[in-house]
């Protein structure tokens, strides 16, 4: 589990931060714990992020403002290139100051209801914007977190600028912290993700053996004898509708073979798999 901004910046007290992030491995759903609002201008590669109800994949043509919280980031370069964004980091007692001096709280901004995330165009004045950053991450820059706080209003107001109401809709529900989502909803909304136990009970915010206890007393069964069922009505499914062969399907169920995934389907519905047309 890493902790973020201080486990890139070694710093728990700044309210504005700005990181040059970048690696050559492929990681896969990584457990981060944001501290911090982040913005993160993805520069080159693929990042993959699933948060307790929604999952979204990003390009270097997009950046991600990302709400505090838990979430699993998966990231990978592209072709020969390794992965690399820019984050700038922001508390959110900073982003409220900012948007209350601004005068940018709006009774009419569009209710979009709550979201982890805030998807960004890297448009031209966000290029613009990073090359101005650039000065701040040369090699023994000392960062001065006045001028961080400059720069992270500038394209505060940028954005505010070109989405409106709906980017202010976004901070109302994010710095209000309104997502309240129920166990179940949780699960219901990630039961074909095929997250490990631990992932999932991160993204609930609970320890293993709670989310056992507390998947026990909502389901009455295990988790992962009902994650099974749910695959096989699933895969049940899409083979009567006939778009899709029983081996096809198979590779997408969690089974570690063809066979065993035939021998539960013929358990659960009496039939072969393959025999229904």
């Amino acid at each position: 589990m890493t902790h973020l901004p201080a486990a890139l910046t070694n710093d728990n007290s700044s309210q504005v931060q700005l990181v040059n992030y970048g690696h050559k491995e492929i990681t896969s759903h990584n457990k981060i714990v944001l501290e911090q609002f982040a913005i993160s201008f993805l520069q080159r590669g693929i990042k993959e992020i699933s948060f307790q109800d929604k999952t979204t994949i990003v390009n270097n043509t997009k950046a991600l403002l990302i709400a505090e919280g838990n979430c699993l980031v998966s990231e990978k370069g592209y072709l020969s290139h390794d992965y690399n964004s820019i984050i700038l980091f922001a508390s959110g007692e900073k982003l409220k100051e900012i948007i209350l001096r601004k005068g940018w709280v709006d009774a009419k901004a569009a209710d979009v209801g709550y979201s982890p995330f805030f998807i960004i165009e890297q448009d031209d004045f966000v290029k613009s914007f990073l090359i101005s950053l650039k000065p701040l991450l040369m090699p023994g820059s000392r960062l001065c977190e006045t001028l961080l706080e400059i720069k992270l209003e500038e394209i505060l107001t940028y954005l505010h600028l070109k989405y409106k109401q709906q980017f202010i809709s976004y901070f109302i529900h994010a710095l209000a912290k309104k997502n309240n989502f129920s166990f179940k909803k949780i699960i219901e909304v990630n039961k074909f993700n095929h997250l490990k136990l631990d992932e999932l009970a991160f993204l609930c915010g609970m320890s293993v053996s709670t989310f056992k206890r507390k998947f026990a007393e909502v389901y009455k069964t295990t988790p992962a004898l009902w994650f099974k069922e749910q695959l096989l009505n699933k895969a049940k499914t899409l083979i009567e509708s006939g778009h899709k062969t029983a081996s096809e399907i198979f590779e997408n169920t969690g089974y570690k073979s063809l066979s065993n995934f035939s021998t539960a389907y013929k358990k659960k519905f009496g039939h072969n798999a393959k025999k229904i047309k």
